[in-house]
C-alpha cells in the first residue's frame, strides 16, 4: 500500500514560499507537519497562465512569467526549506482556475495516470485548503466518491501569526451525480454543453424525458464508472453508450461494441478475452480478444443479459482488478478499459433465478441509465418522424437513386396516427415505418391510409377461454385443464402490463419471465 498525497498550489504558496521568516504557506506546512511522516509522494499540482499582479509584487524573483517558470521558482523554494523530498509537481493548465468541468477533468487525469504506473495499491491524502474553492470542491467530491482518500485543511491564525493543519471529517459520501462538472440545470445550458458532440446531437429529442436522460448521460460520461444502460428493444442503448463514451477522457480512444447475443456461447470468451494457440480445436494462432482491442477505450457489452457464467466470472475480474486471462493462457494481463452495458432483460429476475451473478450486476451497476420507451415521450414522435423522413428522402432520392423516387412529407392526420401508435419497438419500428410508408406511397404526400397500411399491429397472443368442466359428463384433461388455466392468466397479466414480459412474471410470482416466454411458444403459438 502507497500513501500518496495530492494538492493545487495557490496563489498563498507562491507567495509564501519565497519568505523563509514565514511557514511557507498551506503545502509546505503540511509538508513539514506530523501527517506528512507516513506520506510517500506529494503530487502538486501548478496551473498558471500568468501569475496575478499581488502575487508578482510578493515574489523575491519579479521576471517569472510561463507555468514552467513558476513551478521552478517553487521547487526552489520547497529546497531552500529543505523539504522537497517525496515532492513531485506537475503542471495541468487549465482553461480557468475557477471552472469545475476543467478542474475534475485535469485532477481524474493526473489521479489515473499515477495510479496506472503504480503497481501497488494507493490510498490517496488529499490537501483541500490550497488553490481556488472550485479546486477544494472537486478534491473534496472527489475524495468522498471516485477516489476514497484522507482529507486534510490548514488555516491562518493571525493571532500566532501561525498555519493550523487538521484532517477533514465529512460525515457522509457524494453521489457521483452531484460531481459540480455534472449537474447543470438549465435546458439550454446543458444543450451548449454538447453543442458540438456529434454523439449527443445525433440524438433527437425535445421530451422532459430525454432531457434528464441526456444530462444523465453527460453526466456519467465524464465520471469513469462502469455503466448499465437499460431499456426496450430500440430504444437507442448503443446511441447512449456513444454518447457516454464521447463524453469521456477516453472519447479519443477506441470505442468497441459487442453483441453479446449474437456470438456462439462456446466462442464468447475467445471473442473478449482471446486465446493463445492450441487452446481449443482450431485454435491455431494467438489471437487478442476485444478487451485487449478497447485498451485505453471503452468496451460496449450490448445484449449483456446474454453472457455466459464463466464470461461473467471472468467479467467481473476485469471490472473489480482490471485482469484477465486468455483462453487457454497462463499470464495474466492488464488493461485500463471502461465498460459499459446494455440489456432489455430483467436482470433482477435472472440474479433470482440464479442465471445471473449478483456481484456483477452491482458491479456493473454503478452509473445507470434507464432509457424510456418511445410511448412515454411523444413529444419527440413529431420531430423524429419528420427527421426520419428527410434522411429516408434523401437516401432514396440521392444515394439509392430509386428510379421515380419522389420525396414525400407527412400530412397532419398521418403523423397524428404516428403520434397515437403504442411502438412496442420503439425508435427503430419508426424508422422502419417511415421508410415502408416512402417506398409504397405514390403520392409526394404520406396520408393517414399510408400510415395505417404500413403499421405493424402487435396484439398480444390470444389462447381461447377455459371452463371448467362438468366430471359428470365424461372424463377430463387435467394436464390440458391447467394450461388452459395458465394461458388465460397470463393473457390478462400481458395486458395489464402493456405486454412487459417481466412485469407480467412479478404478477405472476414467476421468478423468471422467460418461463412466460418459453410457455407461451409452446402453447399459444398459431
Amino acid at each position: 500500500m502507497k500513501n500518496y498525497a495530492l494538492a493545487w498550489v495557490g496563489n498563498t504558496d507562491i507567495k509564501m514560499i519565497g519568505d523563509l521568516k514565514s511557514e511557507g504557506g498551506p503545502i509546505a506546512a503540511f509538508i513539514n507537519s506530523d501527517f506528512f511522516n507516513d506520506i510517500d509522494i506529494i503530487y502538486i499540482l501548478v496551473s498558471y497562465k500568468k501569475l496575478p499582479e499581488d502575487v508578482k509584487k510578493a515574489l523575491t524573483k519579479k521576471n517569472i512569467s510561463s507555468n514552467k517558470e513558476i513551478m521552478e521558482y517553487y521547487k526552489a523554494g520547497l529546497k531552500k526549506r529543505n523539504i522537497f523530498t517525496k515532492v513531485e509537481l506537475s503542471s495541468s493548465i487549465l482553461t480557468n482556475p475557477t471552472n469545475h468541468t476543467d478542474i475534475y477533468k485535469a485532477t481524474v487525469k493526473k489521479i489515473k495516470e499515477i495510479e496506472k504506473k503504480q503497481k501497488d495499491k494507493i490510498h490517496w491524502h488529499f490537501h483541500l485548503s490550497p488553490g481556488t474553492p472550485s479546486m477544494h470542491a472537486i478534491l473534496l467530491m472527489l475524495g468522498k466518491s471516485q477516489f476514497p482518500a484522507e482529507l486534510y485543511h490548514s488555516w491562518f491564525d493571525f493571532e500566532s501569526k501561525e498555519t493550523h493543519l487538521g484532517k477533514v471529517d465529512v460525515q457522509f459520501d457524494i453521489a457521483l451525480e452531484l460531481l459540480p462538472t455534472l449537474k447543470l440545470k438549465a435546458s439550454k445550458k446543458i444543450m451548449n454543453i454538447w453543442d458540438n458532440i456529434p454523439e449527443f446531437t445525433n440524438i433527437i429529442f425535445k421530451s422532459p424525458e430525454m432531457q434528464n436522460v441526456m444530462e444523465g448521460l453527460h453526466t456519467i460520461g465524464q465520471t469513469d464508472v462502469p455503466v448499465l444502460i437499460t431499456g426496450e428493444t430500440g430504444t437507442g442503448k448503443e446511441l447512449a453508450a456513444k454518447a457516454i463514451h464521447s463524453a469521456s477522457l477516453r472519447k479519443d480512444k477506441n470505442f468497441i461494441p459487442v453483441n453479446c447475443g449474437a456470438i456462439p456461447e462456446e466462442l464468447i470468451e475467445s471473442e473478449l478475452f482471446g486465446h493463445v494457440a492450441g487452446a481449443f480445436t482450431g485454435a491455431s494462432q494467438n489471437k487478442k480478444g476485444l478487451v485487449e482491442i478497447a485498451d485505453r477505450g471503452t468496451l460496449f457489452l450490448d445484449e449483456f443479459g446474454e453472457l455466459t457464467a464463466k464470461a461473467q466470472v471472468k467479467l467481473l475480474r476485469l471490472l473489480q482488478e482490471g485482469k484477465y486471462r486468455q483462453v487457454g493462457g497462463h499470464i495474466e494481463k492488464s488493461v485500463d478499459i471502461r465498460v459499459v452495458a446494455a440489456t432489455n432483460k430483467d436482470l433482477v429476475s435472472m440474479m433470482s433465478n440464479g442465471t445471473f451473478r449478483e456481484d456483477l450486476f452491482y458491479r456493473i451497476n454503478v452509473g445507470f441509465v434507464q432509457l424510456p420507451p418511445l410511448r412515454s415521450r411523444k413529444e419527440d414522435i413529431e420531430l423524429l418522424s419528420n427527421h426520419f423522413l428527410n434522411e429516408v428522402n434523401s437516401k432514396f432520392h440521392e444515394t439509392a437513386n430509386i428510379t421515380g423516387y419522389k420525396k414525400k412529407k407527412l400530412n397532419k392526420k398521418a403523423l397524428k396516427i404516428l403520434t397515437e401508435h403504442n411502438w412496442p419497438g420503439n425508435i427503430r419500428e419508426l424508422y422502419n415505418t417511415i421508410q415502408r410508408a416512402c417506398l409504397w406511397s405514390k403520392s409526394t404526400v404520406i396520408s393517414e391510409d399510408n400510415i395505417k397500411n404500413v403499421l405493424i399491429t402487435r396484439k398480444v397472443v390470444t389462447c381461447e377461454d377455459s371452463k371448467t368442466k362438468d366430471l359428470s359428463s365424461g372424463p377430463v384433461d387435467l394436464d390440458q385443464e391447467v394450461i388452459d388455466l395458465k394461458k388465460k392468466y397470463i393473457e390478462q397479466a400481458l395486458k395489464i402490463t402493456d405486454h412487459h414480459y417481466g412485469k407480467a412474471a412479478k404478477l405472476l410470482k414467476i421468478k423468471n419471465y422467460q418461463t412466460i416466454v418459453n410457455f407461451m411458444k409452446k402453447h399459444c403459438s398459431k
